[in-house]
């Protein structure tokens, strides 16, 4: 029997209505219900899982590269803005630092330590509020949340598959866990 060619049986062409179960490819077993057979469900389900994962990984990496390319370049306005307004606070708390003084009766040390100050406070304040606003960045988790999610709805069709294994019919999935392809 192991020497034996074995020869795949020839099925006559049938036509496929719509909704109607499409016939089984050569080779593989169905049921007196014409269901197809656990082990094509689960070779279909590592194969499709394995082209969901790689189709996800291969995204992530191309947004991760984007998101990159966009701070690099954000980065680099910021810095040239920063070394410009530095200027420009320099020129304008030296011209302040001599307005005050003037009207201070020419105490020049004073108006500096007024005009320091006043600055420090407003810098503290900016930053505050720039620390504050990164935590709230990408709230909506980019890249790995969109993995995470797809992790979520094949943990949950995995569930679905075993529970109709084990009894015998399927389990409708928590609206949750609904394919990925409705989210894109």
């Amino acid at each position: 029997m192991h020497g034996a060619p074995v020869r795949a049986r020839q099925e006559p062409v049938q036509e496929v209505q719509m909704g109607a179960t499409p016939p089984s490819p050569a080779g593989t077993d169905r049921g007196a219900d014409d269901a197809p057979s656990i082990t094509g469900l689960l070779k279909r389900l590592g194969n499709e899982t394995g082209e969901l994962v790689r189709a996800e990984v291969a995204l992530a990496k191309l947004e991760f590269r984007e998101l990159a390319r966009q701070a690099a370049l954000d980065g680099m306005k910021v810095g040239a803005a920063a070394a410009l307004a530095m200027v420009g606070v320099s020129a304008l708390a030296a011209a302040g630092v001599l307005a005050l003084g003037d009207v201070l009766g020419g105490r020049y040390a004073a108006a500096a330590a007024i005009l320091g100050l006043v600055l420090l406070i407003i810098g503290g304040l900016l930053a505050r509020s720039g620390i504050r606003g990164m935590g709230q960045v990408n709230a909506s988790g980019g890249p790995l949340g969109s993995l995470r999610q797809d992790g979520k709805w094949a943990a949950g069709e995995l569930r679905g598959l075993r529970q109709e294994l084990h009894h015998g019919k399927p389990q409708p999935a928590p609206a949750a866990l609904k394919s990925p392809e409705g989210r894109h």
